[in-house]
């Protein structure tokens, strides 16, 4: 018995093997993996997808949507530095806490008192100048820690570029991205803790 459409047959009574379409059936294909994507919070209540191998927030997002954040990153940098530090586990939090409120506080005296010192302001200038010179330095190694711990997906020059450039906006998006893959959600609240309590 020969069945239409159909030419596999029993090898003994010359009619179709029942069990020949499931045998040979062909393999079912296999999804393709797709990287994760998880949803970025707004204060609005509006979500964006990230890759999981990108900064969390965009570079210039702390200024429209963390004010907290904004003002960590440019007002007092020290703590927004030290902040960052601490919370990835690159470095100490104190320790750079100290070290860039030692370098602000060069800047201010070298703002307000050097005029009034005469050439001995001169040198305070300069050396504001070196301390500063230091700490982009510094801020460019930080950056580079972060995307080398966290993996993220950022070329060298885009790194550099950012730190250079922008420093507040790179501190902000910093501050924003070590907050959400250590503790899940941005503190965007003026905590000067190393680890954030109500986060």
């Amino acid at each position: 018995l020969k069945v239409a459409g159909d030419e596999r047959t029993h090898p003994e009574r010359g009619c179709r093997d029942p069990t020949a379409s499931m045998s040979e059936a062909p393999p079912v294909a296999q999804a393709t993996p797709v990287e994760h994507a998880t949803a970025k919070p707004t204060p609005a209540g509006a979500t964006m997808e990230f890759s999981q191998r990108t900064w969390r927030i965009g570079i210039f997002d702390c200024c429209s949507h963390f004010p907290g954040l904004c003002c960590f990153s440019s007002v007092v940098w020290c703590v927004g530095a030290a902040r960052t530090a601490g919370r990835s586990g690159l470095y100490d939090f104190k320790t750079v806490l100290l070290a860039t409120f030692a370098v602000y506080a060069v800047h201010l005296a070298a703002d307000f008192i050097g005029p009034e010192l005469g050439s001995l302001g001169l040198y305070l200038e300069y050396l504001a100048g070196l301390l500063y010179f230091c700490v982009v330095i510094a801020h460019v190694v930080l950056r580079f820690g972060l995307v080398k711990k966290y993996a993220l997906d950022e070329n060298p020059v885009t790194t550099i570029a950012c730190a250079l450039c922008c420093p507040p906006c790179a501190l902000g998006q910093e501050m924003a991205t070590v907050d959400i893959i250590e503790y899940g959600k941005i503190d965007n609240g003026c905590h000067f803790d190393a680890v954030p309590q109500n986060v």
